[in-house]
């Protein structure tokens, strides 16, 4: 109902417990409800990077993308 009060209180408890990965994967859920898909997906692809194959995490970004099948890769393959 309150994506903003939302997104501050899961905010505060990652601030206090970075470690705490349900609260991360909450902050992009309130980002992306907030219209933030850009956040939303680094949110969720920072949980990835301390927790390979976290479920909520790939999860969502396979929601988001698919979604958006037609925008670029966050980091798309560099030519070289």
């Amino acid at each position: 109902g309150h994506p903003e009060l939302a997104l501050a209180e899961y905010q505060g408890i990652v601030a206090q417990n970075p470690n705490y990965l349900p609260a991360r994967v909450a902050v992009g859920v309130a980002q992306y409800a907030l219209g933030r898909r850009e956040e939303a997906i680094v949110a969720w692809e920072s949980v990835l990077t301390v927790a390979p194959g976290h479920a909520g995490a790939e999860m969502y970004l396979a929601l988001v993308r698919n979604q958006h099948p037609d925008a670029p890769p966050k980091n798309p393959p560099q030519a070289g």
